[in-house]
């Protein structure tokens, strides 16, 4: 379900046109699934629209869950939201953060927008992989999109960071 897209196809978010819509935080952190999240890829977004989606990446998450066995998957409605995951990729150590700030639509066009974190120079830091990750639903009203819709994860200065392309 997920594409990759030419660089030039998304401008929202730097155009007039654009316009920001609430969204929610399911989760974030910096786990690597025990291994399903980080392969060594950089940066990547995810957009689910159903459930067997829903169910595939929430496994994913918490793949390492060990006491327990994975939790009780968060509530998603497919019908009336989307959910969009942004993953960093593979961070060397601790320290490292990503969180969704914002989103905007604009000419069938989604913008993800993520504060991105360091640790600062020398600061002590856990020393194992980590990869920072956000999950946030969206309204499909407030997208107020149908059919094919871009997606793109910028960081707060504009750099894109990954892009996909999903049929709403």
């Amino acid at each position: 379900m997920l594409a990759a897209l030419p660089l030039a196809c998304l401008s929202c978010g730097r155009s007039g046109t654009a316009r920001k819509v609430p969204f929610r935080e399911i989760e974030s952190g910096t786990s690597c699934g025990g291994g399903t999240l980080g392969t060594g890829e950089g940066p990547r977004l995810e957009v689910i629209t159903d459930e067997a989606g829903w169910e595939s990446l929430w496994s994913r998450l918490h793949a390492s869950a060990l006491e327990g066995g994975i939790p009780q998957t968060a509530s998603f409605d497919p019908v009336s939201e989307i959910v969009v995951a942004a993953f960093r990729g593979v961070m060397p150590t601790g320290g490292y953060s990503l969180k969704v700030s914002a989103v905007r639509v604009g000419d069938g066009s989604v913008e993800v927008v993520a504060e991105l974190k360091d640790p600062p120079p020398g600061s002590m830091v856990s020393q194992a992989l980590t990869c920072p990750y956000s999950v946030v639903s969206i309204s499909r009203g407030e997208l107020g999109i149908s059919g094919r819709a871009s997606f793109v994860l910028t960081d707060e200065g504009g750099r894109r960071l990954a892009e996909a392309e999903t049929s709403l």
